[in-house]
């Protein structure tokens, strides 16, 4: 798959007025997912190096009700990646921020809500976005020195 454009524009507004935004469905687990691996693979690309090993996770159908260790799949996946950045490689950006990953099932226990899911999808795209050059390190870009005196005009 590609990497597919992120959602981190939720707000209370689409909470109200429940459209598309307002809820957490199979298209965005797959959306995330995707995104997760594909913002890893541009980092192991450019860096030449397997940086981290993320959980595979099965993408849930319309007729599943994902567990509170399956949901947190998504986000110990996405704290993984940044984790490693910021030890490694940071990422100065005020939204590159710790992941919650840790969520528990009962309704008296707190669940990801649209801000969370946000910083979830907000922190890959950083990532993705700086690590999606073509260059990596088995093709560095080509670069040339310019030269000038007589016969020595352009570049080697």
């Amino acid at each position: 798959m590609s990497y597919t454009t992120p959602i981190y524009d939720r707000d209370a507004a689409d909470i109200a007025a429940q459209n598309s935004k307002a809820f957490w469905n199979v298209a965005d687990w797959a959306r995330v997912y995707n995104n997760t691996t594909e913002a890893r693979d541009a980092i192991n690309s450019a860096l030449g190096i397997t940086t981290v090993t993320l959980d595979a996770l099965t993408t849930p159908t319309t007729a599943d009700i994902p567990t509170a260790s399956e949901l947190n799949g998504i986000p110990t996946n996405i704290e993984r990646l940044r984790s490693w950045l910021a030890t490694n490689a940071p990422i100065a950006d005020d939204d590159f921020v710790e992941i919650k990953d840790d969520y528990s099932a009962g309704q008296s226990e707190t669940a990801p809500d649209y801000i969370a899911v946000n910083s979830w999808e907000k922190v890959i795209d950083l990532i993705y976005q700086i690590y999606k050059s073509p260059y990596t390190a088995d093709t560095p870009p080509i670069t040339g020195v310019a030269v000038c005196g007589e016969y020595n005009l352009g570049f080697e």
